[in-house]
């Protein structure tokens, strides 16, 4: 069985951390490292680590660096196989990572494996939260070209995979490289897609492969947080490097105004425009180091949504 690294990103949730950490202990897997990058956390988590979890390796940064983080322990670790995954990411069953790597195992092409997401739903209007419902995937994380009603339970190749929890063939990540680290976060995994589609490799979705989020959002509670001008700023950003021009300015405009109208729905008016504005200041830059994906890309990304839409 091949060795299976567990990359876990910390900053500041100790308690989480520990549910996430014996969510991996109980996968049953003989072969594991587990690995918590820490972004400089204040609350006594890399002490927590010391003492309870022997057994991690700890990459401490010193300080928030974000995505860099992530890429740390990506680094460090020594698997063929890489779970890259949140603080507050645990498994649903102890069999989920043998589900996963034989999946991986059956086809060498496969470069990330796309887990299903279940979570509690958002505490609207500061309402409780209900229980999660485990037999469904949440919305918030689906960015798959189908519709998730119809194939959230179905196997298909896809041009997305969310970085909360996502198995990676090492090699890959080796050969293209890991996230943006300029993103600083948010979209990352976009950017990262792009490149391992770029370079031939195919990402799948598995609903066999099942997490729990345990930090429900929505839009509606996180009118203030700043991942609404982050959000606006990086997809942009990673379309305008990575897209032909054409292709770019199809996606980016009419979404600079369909998520403007959104966001003076739900009151975060402020952040879009910070982020926005922040994107158009960059453009000089972004159009200096652009790195266009291939059309050879560009028509397979179009084969997945047509035949997303076909469907």
């Amino acid at each position: 069985m091949p060795k299976v690294s567990y990359v876990i990103l910390n900053y500041n949730r100790r308690e989480r951390l520990r549910a996430a950490l014996d969510s991996v202990r109980g996968q049953e897997w003989p072969d594991k490292e587990i690995i918590v990058a820490d972004n400089g956390s204040t609350d006594g988590s890399v002490e927590m680590l010391q003492q309870d979890y022997p057994d991690c390796r700890v990459v401490a940064l010193g300080e928030n660096r974000g995505i860099a983080g992530r890429n740390a322990g990506i680094r460090a670790s020594m698997g063929k196989y890489v779970f890259c995954l949140d603080n507050d990411m645990t498994f649903l069953s102890p069999d989920v990572t043998r589900l996963a790597v034989e999946r991986m195992e059956k086809e060498s092409t496969i470069a990330a494996l796309s887990l299903f997401i279940a979570e509690p739903p958002s505490k609207w209007h500061g309402h409780p939260a209900p229980e999660p419902n485990l037999d469904e995937f949440t919305p918030t994380h689906w960015w798959h070209p189908r519709p998730r009603e119809r194939w959230q339970f179905e196997e298909f190749v896809t041009s997305h995979f969310n970085e909360a929890a996502v198995l990676f063939r090492k090699a890959c990540l080796d050969q293209v490289g890991a996230y943006p680290e300029e993103l600083f976060w948010a979209c990352e995994e976009m950017d990262l897609a792009l490149r391992l589609l770029d370079a031939g490799w195919a990402i799948l979705y598995s609903p066999a492969a099942r997490m729990l989020h345990n930090e429900p959002r929505g839009i509606l509670n996180v009118q203030a947080n700043p991942r609404h001008a982050l959000i606006t700023r990086n997809r942009f950003w990673i379309v305008l490097k990575r897209y032909p021009l054409p292709m770019a300015l199809r996606y980016i405009v009419p979404r600079a105004a369909l998520w403007g109208c959104r966001s003076i729905r739900y009151g975060y008016t402020g952040s879009y425009l910070k982020g926005l504005l922040q994107f158009v200041w960059m453009i000089p830059r972004i159009l200096r180091g652009r790195e266009v994906i291939a059309p050879a890309t560009v028509r397979r990304l179009r084969e997945i949504e047509t035949s997303a839409r076909g469907e």
